[in-house]
C-alpha cells in the first residue's frame, strides 16, 4: 500500500495513500480511510498519579465515541522510551454498526508520575479482516518532533516550578531550623554563663561587686569581709565588722558596695 509521510504540529507519521487525517495536534494523530470503515488512532497524556491504571486509561480514550468492551491484556513490545506495554482487543458500536480493533498502551513512571501513549487500529467487523494484519501497526509509525507533545513540556515546566518552589522552602526552612539553632546555642551559652558564675562564687568564695558611682566596671572580690566601701575616686576599703563606715567629716563622699546576685 503506498503512503506518505505527514509532518504535523507536534508528530511525524505515516498515511495511506487516500487516507484523512481527522484529527492532529499535541495529544494525538487520528485518521480514517476514505470509505470510514477504519480508524488509526494515537493518542497519549502525561502526568497522571503513580499506580494509575493502564487498562482505565485505554478504556477512557477507546469509550470516546461510545463505551469500549476490552479484553484480556498481554504483554506487548512499548514504544520507544517506554518501559512496558499491553495489548488489548476491543470492541465498540458506531451507530448501531459494530467494530472490532487492536489497542497498545505504553506506559513509563518518570519524575513521581506516569505517562502513557495509546495506539490502536480498528474497523467495520466485516472489513477487519482486511485490516487486522497490519492496521493496529500504523498508528506506531509516528516520531515525536516538539518537545510539547503529550503536555510533556507543560508537565516539565510545571515540575520546574515545583522544584523551585521546593528548593525555596527547603532554604527557608534552613534558614529557620539555623535561626532557632543559633537561639538555642545563645540561650545555652547564657544558661551555662549564669552556672558557671553560681558555680564560680561557691568555689572561690568571690562575687562581682559593682562601683556605686558606676564609674568603673564591677570587680570580683573575696566574700570574706563583712563590708565594702568605694570612695568617688575609686580607692576601695573593707572590713569584716558590718558595722564599719569610713566616712569622716573631712573625707565624707564613701558609698557601701553591695554585691552582684550570680
Amino acid at each position: 500500500m503506498e503512503s506518505r509521510i505527514v509532518q504535523g504540529r507536534c508528530f511525524q507519521f505515516v498515511a495511506p495513500a487516500g487516507w484523512r487525517v481527522l484529527e492532529e495536534g499535541q495529544f494525538a494523530v487520528v485518521q480514517a480511510d476514505a470509505n470510514q470503515q477504519a480508524v488509526s488512532i494515537m493518542v497519549g497524556n502525561c502526568g497522571f498519579m503513580p499506580g494509575y491504571n493502564p487498562l482505565q486509561y485505554a478504556y477512557e480514550k477507546l469509550s470516546s465515541g461510545g463505551p469500549a468492551q476490552l479484553g484480556q491484556p498481554r504483554p506487548e513490545q512499548p514504544l520507544a522510551n517506554f518501559e512496558t506495554a499491553v495489548e488489548i482487543d476491543y470492541r465498540y458500536a458506531v451507530n448501531g454498526v459494530p467494530c472490532v480493533g487492536i489497542a497498545t498502551v505504553s506506559y513509563r513512571q518518570s519524575y513521581g508520575q506516569t505517562d502513557f501513549v495509546l495506539t490502536a487500529g480498528a474497523a467495520q467487523e466485516q472489513y477487519w479482516p482486511s485490516f487486522a494484519s497490519w492496521l493496529p501497526g500504523l498508528a506506531k509509525q509516528f516520531n515525536v518532533t516538539n518537545g510539547a507533545a503529550w503536555g510533556a513540556q507543560g508537565i516539565a515546566q510545571q515540575n520546574l516550578q515545583n522544584s523551585i518552589q521546593f528548593g525555596q522552602q527547603l532554604q527557608e526552612q534552613r534558614a529557620w531550623s539555623q535561626d532557632l539553632q543559633e537561639q538555642v546555642t545563645d540561650q545555652r551559652w547564657a544558661a551555662d554563663e549564669r552556672r558557671q558564675e553560681g558555680l564560680g562564687h561557691a568555689l572561690t568564695g568571690q562575687s562581682w561587686y559593682a562601683d556605686p558611682y558606676g564609674q568603673n566596671p564591677p570587680v570580683r572580690m573575696s566574700d570574706t569581709p563583712a563590708v565594702y566601701w568605694a570612695n568617688r575616686d575609686g580607692r576601695i576599703t573593707s572590713s569584716d565588722d558590718p558595722s564599719f563606715d569610713p566616712r569622716t567629716p573631712m573625707d565624707s563622699d564613701w558609698q557601701r558596695m553591695s554585691p552582684q546576685q550570680p
